[in-house]
């Protein structure tokens, strides 16, 4: 199995004093005047680009160290600073021939990263063989987060009313008239919230790598049912249909981390 790691390099980031002297021990560190360098590997080719306003010539001169090798994995390493900031590259379209079918991720100068440690790994062995294990790992984490994200979007849309429905229901009899104005502000939110809702559901759907859409669709298709309860706001069966939402979402997420 043969790996390309393609690696946007920010050398002036004051965090990045670990992987420098790896870099250039290596002859692997790029600067403003050699923008772009490469590592042959016994599994693969690192190839890293200083990060600063990346050029055609830097396009091309990346498209000639990775010639016409057919590599098993492509993968690509952009460099976020300490603050979060993408660095220039982030901008940087690579020819389609050069980086067909790769995966892209972000990585820090922090020890922890896990992208980042394994980098300091391929530097240290000079060998690539674990590195796209490391990236699927990451790859699942970052969907499981977001998923995380988009269900709790769902869960602060709805869990208001909720509360309303339940309020309602205990002063039905003792306040009647508060209890039907509560009903009816739920009523007049329920279509924006819905529409809302089915936003992030599609958000939801397009995070979702292709090849799990199937599998994905049995949780989704639960999150989207509509019952009679969503039209008649029974406080009960409104509650119940909420959680059967954040059930499926939190079964699509465990199912998709696997």
């Amino acid at each position: 199995m043969s790996t390309l790691l393609v690696v946007f390099h920010k050398q002036e980031d004051d965090q990045a004093q670990t992987l420098n002297p790896l870099l250039e021990g290596s002859g692997a560190l790029p600067n403003s005047e050699e923008r772009v360098s490469g590592l042959p590997c016994p599994d693969g080719l690192l190839v890293v680009c200083y990060d600063d306003k990346p050029t055609p010539e830097d396009e091309s001169r990346i498209a000639g160290l990775v010639g016409s090798t057919p590599f098993d994995h492509k993968i690509l390493l952009r460099h976020r600073t300490s603050t979060g900031h993408h660095a220039a590259q982030a901008k940087l379209v690579l020819p389609s021939r050069v980086l067909a079918g790769a995966q892209a991720f972000y990585y820090s100068h922090v020890q922890g990263d896990v992208l980042y440690d394994g980098l300091l790994r391929v530097l240290r062995e000079v060998k690539l063989v674990d590195f796209p294990a490391l990236v699927e790992g990451a790859r699942k984490e970052t969907l499981s987060q977001r998923l995380s994200v988009l269900k709790h979007k769902i869960a602060h849309l709805f869990l208001p009313m909720d509360i309303s429905l339940q309020t309602a229901e205990e002063i039905q009899l003792e306040n009647p008239r508060e209890a039907e104005d509560i009903m009816q502000r739920a009523r007049e939110s329920l279509g924006e919230k819905r529409l809302e809702a089915q936003k992030v559901l599609a958000e939801i759907r397009g995070i979702i790598p292709p090849e799990r859409q199937q599998a994905a669709d049995v949780f989704l298709q639960r999150a989207t049912e509509d019952p009679p309860a969503l039209v008649a706001l029974q406080s009960q069966a409104f509650h119940d249909w909420l959680v059967r939402i954040d059930t499926a979402l939190n079964d699509l997420r465990e199912t998709l981390s696997r």
